[in-house]
């Protein structure tokens, strides 16, 4: 089985109070790569780290807009690090208020669909 995520256009992450630009825009493959791919679950055996790059790879080969495709045991691993990250996988210049931002990466991970809309991109 697989699971279909719609690629999230760019987010510009901004100060609450001012509403000013905070360190510019941040993509869903910055997101992925940077906050969930650090997760301690994809470094615990070749399993992991095979589920790593099938991420990583369909990441690079997607752009906003479009659907990329993958396999449930490598979604499951990227949701699990999405909703419960282990260890400190979101460090990094963003606290609680620009990840509450990111709404929509998480969304997109978090709702992936069992059906294929078209065009897809594999994995």
């Amino acid at each position: 089985m697989a699971k279909f995520i719609t690629f999230p256009v760019d987010i510009t992450v901004k100060n609450p109070l001012s509403k000013e630009e905070a360190g510019g825009k941040t993509t869903f493959r910055e997101f992925v790569v940077a906050c969930l791919l650090t997760d301690k679950r994809f470094s615990t055996g070749w399993k992991a780290i095979k589920s790593a790059i099938a991420i990583s790879d369909a990441v690079e080969a997607c752009e906003p807009g479009k659907v990329m495709q993958l396999h449930d045991q490598d979604w499951e691993v990227l949701r699990d690090a999405a909703q419960t990250p282990s260890g400190d996988s979101y460090a990094g210049p963003l606290n609680a208020v620009g990840l509450m931002q990111l709404r929509p990466f998480f969304e997109a991970i978090l709702n992936a669909s069992d059906k294929a809309p078209s065009p897809v991109k594999k994995a």
